[in-house]
């Protein structure tokens, strides 16, 4: 770890963005994964153990096959607990389409779910499948793949996304715009990030201006209030207005109220969103469903949410009622699959926080504790403030923390997406 010369230590706090934790609607019980006595199992959505504590690390189930991880070496289990391909692999991700990529001596390739390798490793990064296609990346660059390994597209990208509603955010020198599925650009890199479309409108952020565009690139939603956004569903957007989160509608219109610290798009009918440092779960009317009392909440999948409190955690049904105890074990072995950083993201430009002039004449002192998403390109996406001493310093501390600059974080050399947290110390000089 590295602290800058402000003395800000930065310490990571949350891995790579997760991928899909979507389980096959086929599985009856659906399986969720718990920790006892520093090993993994499953259990059903009563809470029962079905398959007991075994394994190293264990994902969620996709497509009837989970990946479990045994003595450094992962492969994938059956809903009885049974392997259907042996752990041989260094990494391995889930099964979409049929296909799951695993990497060998350090390269990426794809196998069936009967173990068959399909595509021979010969990637340096890789993707899930979506609609026939995948990201793949070789010699430095991302590109799209079909199911025999063969580039639609060729690897020509910095960064790439998947397709969503016939487009696909790319960038190119720090610029990101939108191709379509003949790999031309439908609108130019021009944006300083850019999300999916989804719902016919796409979230952007074009030089300090945030809104939301449609596909001809037209901004259709904006205010000079908006400072971050999230995608469309269920007909409302999150979006950060000055320093709080809240949603609007299609039409722009503020439909719940920024009250958030943060807040999530919605999934199946419910978001994820933090008050006052806590996590909890709203429905379309702005409703508290799971009032806010943890530190992390997780979508619902199959009627229940993955919940943390500290360092424990648990499930959740969708009345807020635990179905499986906060445990407070500790895994025996981490798992080969959780990146372990080459380089953590090194502050490059410290800002130190502007100290409130009613706060300096009311001799107040304090700290405020901020999580960050970093992009790829070491650049803040979003600000999130987790705990503080007195709200007053909170606004100085997500300036500041919003105009920070860091080198990426790094796994094999590769540039990677984080989480980092950080305090904000407010002290006043002794006269």
């Amino acid at each position: 770890m590295a602290a800058s010369r402000f003395g800000i230590l930065l310490y990571l706090i949350v891995g790579i963005a997760a991928q899909s934790q979507a389980q096959d609607s086929t599985l009856a019980p659906p399986l969720f994964p718990v920790v006892q006595e520093g090993m993994m199992g499953y259990i059903n959505n009563v809470g029962k153990i079905v398959i007991s504590p075994a394994f190293d690390h264990a994902s969620d189930f996709n497509e009837r096959l989970a990946a479990v991880c045994l003595n450094d070496k992962t492969g994938y289990i059956d809903s009885t607990g049974q392997f259907i391909i042996a752990p041989e692999y260094d990494v391995a991700g889930d099964f979409h389409e049929g296909l799951a990529f695993v990497k060998v001596e350090g390269q990426y390739g794809y196998i069936d779910k009967t173990g068959k390798m399909i595509i021979a490793p010969q990637f340096e990064g890789a993707a899930n499948f979506d609609e026939g296609w995948a990201l793949a990346k070789s010699e430095g660059k991302w590109g799209y793949i079909d199911r025999r390994g063969e580039f639609i597209l060729k690897p020509q990208f910095e960064q790439a996304c998947g397709f969503s509603e016939g487009l696909a955010a790319v960038s190119e020198k720090d610029k990101w715009g939108y191709i379509d599925e003949q790999g031309k650009f439908a609108l130019k890199p021009q944006f300083v990030y850019a999300g999916p479309f989804t719902e016919e409108l796409a979230y952007v952020k074009k030089g300090t201006d945030v809104g939301f565009i449609d596909k001809s690139g037209k901004m259709v939603i904006a205010s000079p209030h908006f400072k971050d956004a999230g995608s469309f569903t269920h007909g409302l957007a999150p979006v950060q207005i000055e320093t709080l989160w809240g949603y609007i509608n299609k039409k722009g219109e503020v439909a719940i109220a920024p009250a958030f610290y943060f807040a999530e798009e919605f999934c199946n009918g419910f978001a994820q969103v933090n008050l006052m440092g806590k996590a909890g779960m709203i429905d379309t009317t702005g409703a508290f469903v799971v009032k806010p009392k943890f530190d992390e909440v997780g979508v619902f999948n199959h009627g229940l949410a993955q919940v943390s409190v500290g360092k424990k955690k648990g499930y959740i049904d969708r009345s807020g009622w635990f179905v499986w105890e906060l445990a407070s074990d500790k895994l025996k072995h981490e798992a080969p699959a959780s990146p372990l950083f080459d380089q953590p993201p090194i502050v490059t430009k410290a800002v130190p926080p502007r100290y409130p002039e009613l706060a300096r004449r009311a001799g107040l002192e304090g700290t405020v504790y901020v999580k960050v998403w970093l992009t790829k390109t070491g650049v803040c996406r979003r600000v999130l403030i987790q705990e503080s001493d007195a709200e007053i310093f909170n606004l100085p501390a997500f300036e500041a923390a919003e105009q920070m600059k860091f080198s990426p974080a790094q796994i094999n050399g590769k540039p990677v997406a984080v989480w980092v947290a950080m305090p904000f110390k407010f002290r006043l000089k002794p006269r």
